[in-house]
Parts: structure tokens; C-alpha cells; sequence
């Protein structure tokens, strides 16, 4: 019975469900549930975390996640925090600012950890 309940609730309901899930973790279960309830997910996701900027192309994320609003994205790992990784390695932003600069307009915030940002490079987009 909760099953058939679940199925057919409108998609506006669960839309308006799914807005009050804040965790990462908890919207990727969801987003797991069925094919319907991932579609649900990507199209009312405000806010992703990459966690690493090498899993993932700035394309698959836009694709899938089009109504973003807010960005945490990570580029080098942490031991990069100790000068462990050589200079001029990874971690470059622009590849992600450039397709994100058309894609999502009404972006309001973009969170950097470790990321490469040079004003020379960014001039363009600013």
C-alpha cells in the first residue's frame, strides 16, 4: 500500500518533499529510489558539492543538475594542504566557470576548496 502511495503523488508534491531534504547523502538515496523520484530530484536540486573536480566534467553535472543555484566544488586533494602536490598541478576553475557561466544564470554563490583562480583567466567571465 505505502508503495502505490508513494508512486502517485504527484510530482509537484514530491517536489515540495524533496526541498526539505538537505544532505547530500540523504538526495542521492532518494535520487536512487526510482527512475521518477531521480527525475524529481535533479530538477529541484538548488545546491551540489563535487568533491572532487576530477570525478566528474562540469558537462554531466549541468546536464544533470540544471536549476543549480549554488556550487561547493573541491579541486586538489588534501594533501595538497602540505605542499605535497607539485605547482602548476590541477585544481584549474576555469573549466568549470566557463561552462557554468552560461548554463546557469541565475547562479548566486560558488564555494572553492583547494581550486586554482587566476584574475588573468576569470577577466572574461567577470
Amino acid at each position: 500500500m505505502q508503495k502505490r502511495l508513494a508512486y502517485s503523488l504527484p510530482d509537484e508534491v514530491l517536489e515540495h518533499v524533496f526541498s526539505f531534504i538537505q544532505s547530500d547523502k540523504d538526495r542521492n538515496a532518494v535520487s536512487t529510489v526510482c527512475k521518477s523520484w531521480y527525475e524529481i530530484e535533479r530538477w529541484c536540486r538548488r545546491k551540489i558539492f563535487v568533491g572532487n573536480c576530477y570525478v566528474v566534467s562540469p558537462g554531466m553535472v549541468i546536464r544533470r543538475f540544471s536549476k543549480v543555484r549554488s556550487v561547493d566544488l573541491k579541486g586538489k586533494p588534501h594533501f595538497a594542504d602540505f605542499n605535497l602536490v607539485s605547482n602548476g598541478w590541477g585544481g584549474y576553475v576555469l573549466p568549470w566557470i566557463a561552462e557554468m557561466a552560461d548554463a546557469y544564470p541565475w547562479l548566486e554563490e560558488i564555494w572553492l576548496k583547494r581550486m586554482v583562480v587566476t584574475d588573468e583567466k576569470l577577466g572574461a567571465y567577470c
